[in-house]
């Protein structure tokens, strides 16, 4: 059965019976629905509502909290040896933003006609990771790439590349 976590985009302090029943409820609809709950119309419907969810799985960038023991969250840790440069990936992501946005929002959304055009919402690699590929091959134009796949990232990464070599000519 797939597990999934809920964010509330805002949470009010509940008490007793009020705080018990949703409790259950809650427990109710995740046996009863979280196999549903991922899916596409169904997760449209709880982010119109408020709700974000995300299946547990190691695909996903959120861990499985019970999981982690409680040490996780006692210390900050320093990252000896990464520097996270918060400005330079702010300043890449408004260039990726200013220079790509119409191209990327230009995919469709759908699958279409030729199968070897990149779509957006083809179940594995969607929006965000899409964007982001799109616009870093775009902007760093790598003159050699070793693309390990045979999907959605490889139809991506030849779309960036053939627009960059179109260019350069």
């Amino acid at each position: 059965m797939a597990h999934a976590f809920l964010f509330f985009k805002a949470s009010l302090p509940l008490s007793g019976l009020k705080n018990k029943i949703l409790l259950f409820v809650a427990k109710l609809l995740a046996k009863r629905l979280g196999p549903y709950m991922v899916q596409k119309r169904f997760f449209d419907i709880f982010e119109e509502n408020g709700f974000h969810v995300t299946p547990v799985h190691f695909y996903q960038p959120l861990p499985e909290l019970q999981s982690l023991p409680d040490e996780v969250w006692a210390k900050e840790s320093a990252m000896p040896g990464v520097d996270m440069n918060f400005t330079g990936q702010c300043e890449l992501l408004e260039t990726f933003t200013r220079e790509y946005s119409e191209e990327y929002n230009a995919f469709p959304r759908e699958r279409g006609e030729d199968p070897s055009q990149y779509y957006v919402y083809n179940g594995a690699f969607e929006c965000v990771d899409g964007e982001i590929l799109y616009s870093m091959v775009r902007h760093f134009k790598p003159r050699r790439m070793m693309e390990i796949g045979s999907g959605n990232t490889t139809y991506l990464s030849a779309q960036a590349v053939l627009l960059n070599a179109k260019e350069s000519n």
